[in-house]
């Protein structure tokens, strides 16, 4: 029996004040409970993007928001709120850390099995050197081995979203070249 204090509703109610209260970490932990409860919860998925946003994880915002655009209801509102996350995540995925994003960087994370980090150290080279295929390749053979292999540190779960928003990210670059 779920008890009053943990239903949705009262799970995002005091995410919210957590949120309020600068405590971005636990809310989204309150959030990601709710979520298990209620995976397609609208108040949920619309508080996991404004935390994650808070965040700085614009990318993993904008992910969460998606389910939201089939909502008739809020179908406006969301494309909106995707549209501006599309063009942070955008400006986000232009700038480039010099000191963070070279080859060996790359390679480094790849022998110690982060391979989702490898691939965006990756995709920021790519950004920076349009033009440079062995970039784009690195990407493609990480990706494929990501969903072989998986990646260190990360839940089978976490793996799926991040390649899908991988997917869609390389899917929409192939189409504008």
């Amino acid at each position: 029996m779920t008890s009053r204090n943990s239903t949705p509703a009262a799970l995002l109610d005091r995410a919210e004040e957590l949120r309020r209260a600068g405590k971005t970490r636990e809310g989204l932990e309150l959030v990601e409970r709710s979520l298990g409860q209620r995976p397609d919860h609208p108040r949920a998925l619309f508080l996991r993007t404004r935390l994650l946003f808070e965040q700085g994880s614009f990318a993993a915002a904008l992910e969460t928001l998606r389910p939201l655009s089939s909502l008739p209801l809020w179908a406006r509102e969301v494309r909106g709120l995707q549209k501006g996350l599309e063009r942070i995540v955008e400006l986000k995925e232009a700038e480039i850390d010099p000191a963070f994003a070279t080859e060996s960087m790359a390679q480094l994370r790849v022998q110690q099995g982060y391979l989702l980090e490898a691939m965006e150290i990756y995709r920021r080279l790519w950004l920076g050197s349009p033009g440079e295929a062995r970039f784009w390749e690195e990407i493609s053979r990480i990706r494929d081995r990501v969903e072989r292999e998986g990646s260190r540190d990360k839940s089978r779960e976490s793996l799926d979203r991040e390649l899908s928003a991988w997917d869609r990210w390389m899917q929409k670059r192939k189409r504008g070249s």
